[in-house]
């Protein structure tokens, strides 16, 4: 206890003998202070308004690293910042596991990180004046926290609140009205709030996060402009989620993830964003795929599980730079809008009998392997293959003809091999006059014409 004291540089206290801690008469810290103590009873702090460093209360043990019913402070129960308007560096509430009321009713702002991180039995975080956070907010594992209210928050650095595990449902009620400026993640994992709504939230440079969030009905970002990653994941119950509005921060990849959302049925996204991740959850295989609006292109990857769908659309989204599909048990397979894929790669469908890309134009690559019931393509428009157009069978391949491919006039290379049944290689007469005779690789189907036969247009076998 220091009852006089009104200023100091730096204030440090680690002891597991520090019970009660007392400085009400403190206005100013010109440096840090830094409190640790697993017995702390009694943390007074009256008159404090401002901290130029770092101002930590933590109920660790002095020797733990980790928080454990054996680590962590019990016994502080009140935790009262009644005149505290800022802190300069970081702000670090952590480990008190007896705290019930968490006071900070002037706190406007925090120039650095500030985390609140195991008040397990805190039921409501309130903080009515804060409006900024220059690094880092983190809120995590304060379990029975029902309520976050933060009326005036503006900007901040990142902002992350999380339950300790998805099992956590305690938060019901999330309030930063005003939050308009995230400079890097923002983040909601865990808890029970029926409908989330962040109004005014307008950038976020880095990853935008929804997760493990099992009775949320709904998610609305409507004022969202910019936005890195986007993460939906195990959203039992929304139906829609819309970021269309969005577009990527500086050159920054927009990387969007969408798993375990049973109920998802529509999502708007940026016109153009760099990689998808789209795993749908539903069981049923005459299901449709979740549908994804005002995507004009894929940069770089997409990729589809869909393991239980008989039928899979893929998304309509004109120029996709590759694409991946995961569906052991789908029987056909369209495009109806894309126009251009860079590396078109089909491998080990063994249920595949249908392949639909009616407006497809153009791909870098081309490749369909070992699918040995593939017999219904449609390519009415697909001219040009800038590498290697393969088509890899196998010996029982139901597959005849090459007609599906009669668009086609240019392929830097082609490789066709070991389809048991394919005798009619008209279809792809027209690549002929384009390529090299040591472009054209044709071996272990039912008919192998040479690049002499096909330039003598001998493209059927002869009974």
């Amino acid at each position: 206890s220091l009852p006089n004291l009104e200023s100091a540089n730096d204030i440090y206290i680690v002891s597991d003998s520090v019970k009660k801690v007392e400085l009400d008469k403190l206005v100013r810290v010109n440096k840090s202070l830094y409190e640790r103590s697993m017995n702390l009873a009694e943390f007074s702090l009256q008159s404090m308004v401002n901290c130029s460093g770092s101002l930590s209360v933590i109920g660790l043990s002095g020797t733990s690293s980790s928080v454990s019913a054996t680590t962590a402070n019990q016994t502080l129960t009140d935790l009262k910042f009644n005149k505290l308007e800022s802190v300069n560096g970081d702000f670090t509430i952590k480990a008190l596991w007896g705290a019930k009321n968490l006071k900070l009713p002037l706190l406007k702002s925090v120039g650095g990180a500030f985390t609140i991180d195991e008040l397990r039995y805190i039921t409501e975080i309130k903080l009515p004046a804060l409006t900024v956070v220059g690094g880092a907010f983190a809120s995590t594992s304060n379990d029975a926290m029902t309520t976050f209210s933060a009326p005036s928050f503006a900007e901040t650095g990142a902002f992350t609140l999380k339950g300790y595990n998805q099992y956590v449902l305690s938060l019901t009620k999330l309030d930063i009205p005003e939050l308009a400026i995230c400079h890097g993640a923002f983040s909601v994992s865990n808890g029970s709030i029926e409908n989330l709504i962040i109004p005014k939230l307008r950038i976020v440079e880095r990853g935008l996060s929804f997760t493990q969030m099992q009775f949320t009905e709904s998610i609305e970002v409507p004022a969202l402009e910019v936005v890195g990653d986007i993460t939906l994941n195990s959203l039992n119950l929304i139906k829609e989620f819309d970021a269309s509005k969005a577009k990527q921060h500086s050159n920054i990849a927009i990387n969007v993830t969408i798993s375990g959302c049973a109920a998802l049925e529509r999502v708007k996204l940026p016109a153009v964003i760099t990689q998808l991740n789209l795993t749908d959850a539903k069981t049923s295989t005459s299901g449709e795929l979740i549908k994804i609006e005002n995507v004009e292109e894929v940069t770089s990857r997409m990729s589809i599980t869909a393991s239980k769908f008989s039928k899979i659309v893929v998304p309509a989204i004109r120029k996709i730079n590759s694409i991946s599909i995961s569906a052991s048990s789908t029987t056909s397979i369209e495009f109806p809008a894309t126009d251009s894929i860079g590396t078109f790669n089909l491998q080990n469908y063994n249920k595949l009998t249908t392949l639909n890309a009616p407006e497809l134009t153009k791909c870098q690559s081309f490749t369909i392997q070992r699918c040995a019931k593939l017999e219904n393509l449609n390519f009415p428009k697909l001219k040009t293959v800038n590498e290697k157009f393969k088509l890899e069978g196998t010996s029982t391949a139901v597959l005849t003809s090459l007609d599906a491919f009669s668009a086609l006039e240019y392929a830097n290379e082609v490789e066709i091999k070991n389809w048991g049944n394919l005798v009619d290689f008209t279809g792809i007469k027209g690549v002929i006059s384009n390529i090299t005779e040591s472009a054209w690789n044709v071996s272990g189907n039912k008919y192998n014409p040479t690049y002499e036969d096909m330039v003598n247009g001998n493209y059927v076998q002869n009974n």
